[in-house]
């Protein structure tokens, strides 16, 4: 089962992920925060949220929010306990992305970073980030971007390779799953990191959408 390899990955390398993909999250998560800007936002999720590293982005622009943090590795959520301790805004649960423990209606927004290409039954996760925000609450989805050739190569090796890989997706087709699953996408960028050697070669894409009332749906 994919979800029991990727949480095994993840619990063994908790203790140094923050040092080992450091420029990774200075390059995606810095793109992620920006969408808060001159926004209210009172209740934020992030899922998975790793080891809370997001928030040190999100919090300087997000004042007065209060921020959840879901993910399914323990030994991921214990660091990120330990970075935050104090933070009276922020708190964790322990949780997977497709089984959410919030009521309806509960978020203004739900960042969902760098997970995607581990989802098997990735419409499963979407219908639950759906349920949890506001009627006017929005995704911002980002992960690994297939488009370019030498990524289309990277999936096709990991596919193969890394039992927690599922796929990556391009831009038109994570457009059309968001659509697929009563999303409203308003908006579809592609970027590119730092890959070997700081060349930024490795593409990513980040994705903005709101979900789709049951009024608009029947109009």
């Amino acid at each position: 089962m994919n979800a029991t390899h990727v949480l095994e990955k993840y619990e063994a390398m908790a203790a140094g992920y923050d040092r080992r993909w450091e420029r990774y999250h200075a390059e995606t998560f810095s793109r992620v925060a920006r969408y808060l800007r001159d926004t209210h936002a009172p209740s934020i999720l992030d899922v998975p949220c790793g080891t809370g590293e997001l928030l040190r982005w999100l919090l300087p622009q997000a004042p007065g929010a209060r921020i959840v943090g879901v993910d399914g590795s323990v030994a991921m959520l214990n660091v990120a306990r330990q970075k935050w301790a104090g933070q009276t805004r922020v708190s964790f649960q322990h949780a997977l992305a497709d089984a959410l423990p919030f009521s309806e209606k509960t978020f203004d927004w739900v960042f969902c970073c760098s997970s995607l290409h581990y989802f098997k039954q990735p419409e499963r996760v979407l219908a639950e980030c759906a349920r949890v925000l506001k009627p006017t609450g929005r995704l911002l989805l980002l992960d690994w971007c297939r488009n370019p050739w030498h990524c289309r190569i990277i999936n096709w090796w990991k596919v193969r390779y890394d039992p927690t890989h599922v796929q990556m997706y391009t831009t038109q087709e994570l457009e059309r799953l968001l659509r697929n699953t009563g999303w409203s996408v308003s908006h579809v960028e592609r970027f590119r990191v730092s890959w070997m050697r700081g060349l930024r070669l490795w593409e990513m894409m980040e994705a903005l959408a709101t979900p789709i009332n049951e009024r608009e749906a029947s109009g």
